[in-house]
């Protein structure tokens, strides 16, 4: 016998955003290289792709192709570049620097071909040319001739393309003294990356949309304190100054979870992190734009270390007395916004209350951290503790908040928006873990969106590639207004499964609720061609949750778009867990068999969906037939392949599946009337293992139809992986049993139950002749197929059966139970027999009150 378990789960001006591809060389660039300068004519002109931009090249040879309007007579030879931005472009051309008379003209179109000159320059920086803050528009090619004055003037030039109002006059002022450890690909934290320990100093270039990570290595003995600086567009004296990049620099401990990060601690907009004490070890740095979407260009990192002492006690009060902060209640430690407190969980079951007081005006937003083995430079840094925290309302029945590691590794980070009043806070332990904790408490207004917002508008409005990318983990603030809808480019790198949450304005404790917005979230493939999953409600009232399969790793876009005509901020979290793409083993399909056909995966299943649709829909099954399917399960659907078997004379039945994944295989015999779905009962169902072989139900049954489904279990994504499906028949002679003839449910019950008040007893008359009483229970008093996979409670040999811990005092639950025999015998030639009788019909129960 088989036990059978179920679960059935505006618009901007924009710096010029480009795309960036390898950064020029200048170290091995000579004059009068035709490689390395510009072209002859408009035909040849050399395509300026990178920004900052420089090369240097030579006029003289060259033909006088092009006017310098701005000259009177000029005959002086020219070269020329040309520029396609995708986006408006605000920049300076310098040609300040070279070694003749120059003069620079820009051209919108080609001046052969009836161009309009937008800038024409001579003698600005002594006898050299620079146009500065020339605006050039999207999707439109422009042409940037580099000519002479009138003598005619030839020679060596320097052409400078940067952000702003700026004309360089060093030829390439992108040049770093500093080691270049910006090795792509280094854009995720997982690996990738140039190394470098304290005390070094590193260059860098940011590109657009991009992250670049690196080893960072802190050497003993001891702890140091340590210090980063990354210097970028307003830090004086160092080469990447005024050349635009606004950096944002994050530190990771070796799991790639964070632990500091700043984007204006330095000069100016430059970021830095200062005098972080931290253990040694390999640490992971960041580095990106701020804003992402618009930023980049190149910059220097220069770190720092002096020794600092390690930590070894809490230096703050301590309020966590054991014998008062077990329970919550109002009796527990106060505390107010911004205290830090230390704690200690001593045993496994130990719990510490706090009771914390939030003063308004307005919304505040509560920060909570439980600083405990995974934070570096805190006391509490690898004793032990992996901790808990709970927010919980005044009266101590509802939880408004739940974390186990939003902070540093495992650690716990909680933040909520609140209204002013008295709140209780609780810190327990995670799997069985012991030790010190640190609890640390800010408040701040709930008026603005506490994550970096990518919502650039209007290039977002549109799918592609130049939208901002974001990675797992990533959490970000967006806003429709008047109608808009938003894009984002999301990548992953290994097998994922997504769970994307967009916050508006039905989630309490987060800044969009109540401000107006209904989303809807949508993901398409990197074509932006096909949807490959929606949501609109499924998060908490009308707000989004989207829960996809396994999906491959690549580029995916993410659409988040208003219902109804909502407009409002939002805010929206990626979450990943890593799942299996391809299947752990393969199942081939044998030449001779049948093909299931179904188009994987089927929204809805239209072609063999049986009892799960409306009317139901079979593929045909005889004895010794085999087919060869596909299946799929995500947490928000899954794929029931069913089959309709016909038995021409009693017979040994076996159904067997080699399969690739786990699954539910169940044979039904049809309800009465016109639908066979309804009144159906179960006969046998069987756990099937993925990648072991085929496995096999045995059943006597007599001529006549039966129903056979094959399903995943629904615990774990199936992303459209294979199985092979068969029958056999054999002569049997089965043994029929006398139904049972009453079914008492006994509640209380003194004798039996473990525990009178909250334990079932169920009673009834033995069968002759049966080796198994299996118990069904529903809570559906409307249904009337009782006997499923998901309603199996358990099995005895005995005429008893105690259902434990199922009434709850206050409750309304009704529950049907459903006993069902089953009888076997040694003298029919076959694995096993096994032919159901149904009792009387059950009897209804409610908990008294």
């Amino acid at each position: 016998m088989y036990r059978c378990k179920m679960l059935c789960l505006a618009l901007l001006n924009l710096l010029l955003v480009l795309p960036l591809w390898a950064a020029n060389d200048e170290a091995g660039r000579t004059p009068n290289d035709p490689l390395d300068q510009g072209g002859e004519t408009c035909a040849q002109a050399v395509a300026i792709t990178t920004i900052p931009y420089c090369d240097f090249g030579s006029t003289a040879g060259r033909v006088n192709d092009y006017p310098v309007p701005c000259q009177t007579g000029s005959a002086a030879p020219d070269v020329v570049y040309t520029m396609t931005p995708p986006v408006t472009a605000v920049l300076s051309f310098s040609l300040c620097g070279s070694d003749y008379n120059s003069a620079l003209t820009i051209w919108r179109g080609c001046p052969s071909a009836g161009g309009v000159i937008i800038c024409c320059s001579d003698n600005v920086c002594g006898d050299d040319a620079c146009c500065t803050n020339v605006t050039l528009l999207p999707n439109v090619q422009y042409f940037i001739v580099v000519d002479g004055g009138v003598a005619p003037n030839a020679g060596n030039y320097t052409l400078n393309v940067v952000q702003g109002d700026n004309c360089p006059t060093t030829p390439c002022q992108n040049t770093c003294p500093y080691p270049d450890l910006d090795s792509e690909p280094n854009d995720i934290c997982a690996g990738g990356g140039g190394v470098f320990a304290c005390g070094d100093t590193v260059c860098g270039y940011q590109e657009l949309g991009a992250n670049d990570y690196y080893y960072f290595r802190v050497l003993g003995p001891g702890c140091q304190s340590v210090t980063i600086d990354v210097f970028g567009d307003d830090t004086p004296g160092f080469p990447p100054f005024g050349q635009g990049l606004n950096p944002e620099v994050t530190l990771y401990d070796a799991g790639c979870n964070a632990i500091s990060s700043d984007f204006n601690s330095g000069t100016g907009e430059d970021a830095r992190i200062d005098s972080l004490c931290l253990v040694p070890g390999t640490y992971r740095i960041r580095v990106s734009g701020q804003p992402q979407a618009t930023n980049f260009g190149p910059y220097i990192i220069a770190t720092s270390c002096t020794p600092c002492p390690c930590p070894d006690s809490c230096e703050y009060e301590n309020r966590d007395v054991e014998a008062l902060n077990g329970t919550c209640g109002t009796f527990n430690p106060p505390m107010i916004c911004g205290d830090t407190l230390c704690g200690d969980i001593v045993t496994v079951n130990d719990v510490d209350w706090y009771l914390i007081t939030v003063v308004g005006p307005g919304l505040i937003r509560l920060k909570i951290d439980i600083f405990a083995n995974d934070t570096p430079g805190w006391y509490p840094f690898g004793l032990g503790l992996d901790p808990m925290v709970r927010l919980v309302g005044a009266g101590c029945t509802t939880i408004l908040g739940v974390d186990t590691a939003g902070g540093v590794g495992e650690d716990a980070h909680l933040e909520i928006c609140l209204t002013q009043g008295t709140y209780n806070i609780q810190v327990q332990q995670e799997d069985f873990t012991t030790g010190p904790y640190i609890l640390a408490t800010s408040c701040e207004p709930c008026d603005t969106c506490p994550y970096p917002s990518f919502d650039i508008e209007p290039v977002n409005d549109d799918c592609g590639t130049f939208n901002h990318i974001l990675h797992c983990g990533d959490v970000v603030c967006g806003e429709i207004d008047g109608g808009d809808t938003d894009w984002y480019v999301l990548q992953i790198t290994e097998c994922t499964q997504l769970f994307i949450d967009v916050l508006g304005d039905d989630t309490p404790g987060f800044y969009p609720f109540g401000q107006g917005l209904n989303p809807a979230v949508e993901l398409f493939n990197a074509a932006c061609s096909g949807g490959l999953y929606g949501d609109q409600n499924s998060g908490v009232g009308e707000d989004a949750q989207l829960t996809t399969g396994c999906l491959d790793p690549g580029i995916y876009m993410l659409h988040v778009i208003p219902e109804f005509g909502t407009q409002g901020p939002y805010i929206l979290f990626i979450g990943c867990e890593q799942c299996q793409c391809d299947a752990p083993c393969v199942v081939a399909c044998p030449d001779t068999a049948n093909l299931e056909n179904e188009t994987c995966p089927s929204f809805p299943d239209t072609f063999n969906s049986g009892c799960d649709n409306q009317p139901p829909r079979f593929l045909p099954l005889f004895c010794n037939d085999m087919y060869c399917g596909t299946s799929y399960s995500d947490p928000s659907y899954t794929d029931s392949d069913w089959y309709l078997l016909r038995v021409g004379d009693p017979s040994q039945v076996r159904v067997c599946v080699n399969s690739e994944f786990n699954g539910y295989l169940s044979i039904y015999e049809p309800g009465g009337g016109l639908n066979p779905c309804n009144q159906r009962d179960l006969i046998e169902c069987l756990p099937i293992v993925g990648c072991q072989g085929g496995q096999c139900i045995s059943v006597c049954l007599n001529a006549g139809l039966y129903m056979v489904e094959f399903t995943p279990t629904g615990l774990e994504p199936v992303n459209c992986w294979d199985y092979v499906l068969w029958t056999a028949c054999s002569p049997c002679e089965p043994l029929v049993c006398p139904a049972p003839d009453s079914l008492v449910i006994h509640y209380p019950d003194t004798v039996l139950a473990s525990d009178p008040e909250t334990d079932i007893v169920l009673y009834w008359n033995a069968i002759p002749g049966a080796t198994e009483y299996r118990i069904y229970r529903s809570s559906d008093n409307n249904s009337p197929v009782i006997v499923t996979p998901a309603n199996y409670v358990g099995s005895t040999t005995n005429t008893f059966f105690v259902h434990g811990n199922v009434i709850a005092f206050g409750g309304n639950d009704i529950w049907i139970y459903e006993i069902v025999a089953y009888c076997g015998t040694g003298a029919i030639p076959c694995d096993e027999v096994s032919t159901a009788i149904e009792p009387e019909k059950p009897r209804v129960i409610t908990p008294r009150e």
